[in-house]
């Protein structure tokens, strides 16, 4: 009797899991042209405007991105939890009540910041000490704000509702997209750096005005007449999460803050690419984090906690395989990469990437715990940690940053990130059984290390141009990686399935990779 039983529970897991995987197939996709698309833009506006003018811009878009977190509340945390959760017990009173509390709320506050700002950028830009462009900046980047916080509440409706390419499309690819096209044209027309910002802001519009499409033509809820609003649980839910959310947000940009005050723009600028260039490696958490909230959320609703530990655990291996072999390319080519796309200004950040990257690491590595926090509702948790690690890190970079530069915040906002991961590990594993496949982790790490080993007694042995050595030896060394990992058999039964899932979901054709991993791994 016991069998069928357990039969059972692995064909719900294996279901569950090919669910991620073809939202989390779609998402990686998109995030990585995104992230090709704002590379691209990166590179095209630092070349072309120089560290100095890119530094007020980059400043300019994290002070929005303070505001947007501010203006939530909060609330977009809990969109993916309970949307998903009403719906599978199916209290539709609730459910029409949270739709409006989601969007109102946010509307409201967003347009009290927006004149706030609008009023007080003088006293912000004499604070930083920046010229007096940036009063023009900043209040042109903050008239798109209500638009950009309800961008960002559709979005994590498309989620919960498992319409993942319509949120890929309005995030990845109406709005960096256009943004790139926007930079290339600035460069060709030579304009100046107030068109940048505008070509920021239209693409947040058609953004906005795609998601409202989608929303009223796509999206169906279960009608009812009733709405009821639950307005203690939501705010309990919420408000730590505001607070939490802000405090994030200034772990990720206390550095660049600090540095716009204490150094020159250029510093900023220089810092800014750097860390653009490290973050890459959250696309990998970013894509399944997205997927994983809500399908998780939908197992914690049936009491299914094997579900959830197994989802976790190939999720976790599927990150790590993927980031690692790109976190260390970084670490040990550095230099080369700022050098060839940026130019000799740049280089001084390579030191910074190098810092950053066993921050992001570790991000990745216990990426999915916070989605574990919040399932269970724990945000005071979640409050108090970031209340914490963003007070530690707001002294670090104060004290380190008039010392020792942009190499003093890299420290400062890689131990950051590495001390909240730990923290939020600590809390995760009381709360549900999990565990990491340490084997599977083993097997990538050794696959990587031996990689690069080869890779680098190549780059000794032969002379090579600069750009074809970056290009070639990055080929070369995600293929050597694989070899180890099938050498290795890092690949199970359920990794096959996986692959046949999003084979079948992108419309791609993977039967090469599978013939061998099939072979050597002995799937059936």
């Amino acid at each position: 009797i016991k069998k069928p039983i357990r039969n059972c529970a692995m064909d719900t897991n294996l279901k569950s899991l090919k669910k991620l995987a073809q939202g989390a197939g779609i998402i990686f996709v998109f995030s990585l042209s995104a992230y090709l698309f704002m590379f691209l833009f990166k590179l095209t506006v630092a070349r072309y405007f120089g560290p100095d003018k890119f530094g007020l811009f980059n400043l300019a878009e994290a002070i929005l991105g303070i505001l947007g977190t501010l203006a939530l509340i909060g609330i977009d945390y809990g969109v993916t939890r309970y949307i998903p959760i009403y719906e599978n017990r199916g209290e539709k009173s609730l459910l029409k009540g949270y739709l409006n509390f989601i969007f109102k709320i946010p509307l409201f506050s967003s347009l009290i910041l927006t004149i706030l700002i609008l009023l007080s950028a003088p006293l912000i830009k004499t604070f930083f000490n920046f010229p007096d462009d940036f009063v023009l900046i900043l209040r042109l980047f903050v008239i798109i704000l209500p638009f950009h916080v309800l961008n960002g509440i559709f979005t994590q409706v498309f989620l919960a509702k498992n319409k993942v390419l319509h949120q890929n499309i309005s995030k990845h690819i109406i709005e960096t997209g256009l943004l790139l096209v926007g930079a290339l044209l600035i460069v060709l027309l030579k304009l100046n750096i107030y068109y940048l910002v505008l070509f920021f802001i239209i693409p947040k519009f058609l953004s906005f005005i795609y998601n409202i499409w989608v929303y009223k033509s796509k999206i169906n809820f279960q009608k009812t007449n009733n709405q009821i609003y639950n307005w203690k649980e939501w705010i309990y839910f919420s408000s730590p999460l505001l607070i939490m959310g802000v405090f994030s947000y200034f772990i990720s940009w206390t550095d660049n803050l600090v540095i716009g005050k204490f150094l020159e723009p250029t510093h900023l600028g220089v810092y800014a690419i750097a860390f653009s260039l490290s973050r890459f490696l959250l696309v990998f958490v970013y894509s399944l984090k997205m997927v994983f909230m809500p399908i998780i959320s939908e197992r914690y609703a049936h009491n299914d906690k094997e579900a959830i530990n197994f989802l976790f655990k190939k999720s976790q291996n599927w990150m790590f395989g993927l980031a690692l072999p790109i976190a260390l390319f970084l670490i040990f080519f550095a230099k080369e990469i700022l050098d060839i796309l940026y130019g000799a200004k740049y280089i001084s950040g390579a030191l910074s990437i190098n810092i950053l990257v066993v921050g992001f690491i570790l991000t990745i590595y216990f990426g999915l715990v916070h989605s574990i926090i919040i399932l269970h509702k724990k945000t005071k948790y979640l409050l108090k940690i970031s209340l914490l690690v963003a007070s530690i890190n707001f002294f670090l970079n104060i004290v380190m940053v008039p010392v020792f530069g942009i190499i003093g915040a890299a420290i400062s906002s890689s131990f950051s990130l590495s001390l909240l991961s730990l923290l939020y590990w600590y809390k995760a594993r009381k709360l549900e059984k999990l565990n990491f496949n340490r084997n599977t982790n083993i097997k990538i790490f050794f696959s990587t290390i031996l990689s690069l080993i080869i890779i680098k007694m190549i780059t000794e042995i032969f002379v090579f141009n600069e750009y074809l050595k970056l290009i070639s030896m990055g080929i070369l060394y995600i293929l050597i990686y694989v070899i180890f990992l099938l050498i290795l058999k890092t690949f199970d039964k359920s990794d096959f399935q996986i692959m046949l899932a999003v084979e079948k979901k992108l419309g791609i054709n993977l039967n090469f990779i599978r013939k061998i991993i099939k072979k050597t791994n002995k799937v059936k």
